[in-house]
């Protein structure tokens, strides 16, 4: 896996699964 690639991806993931919306342009359903 690429960590540099993965990492802003996963870090938007984490944050939708913790529930704290960081970007609008994610909408956490």
């Amino acid at each position: 896996m690429r960590n540099s690639v993965m990492s802003p991806q996963n870090s938007m993931n984490s944050s939708i699964k913790s529930g704290i919306p960081c970007h609008e342009e994610i909408k956490p359903y």
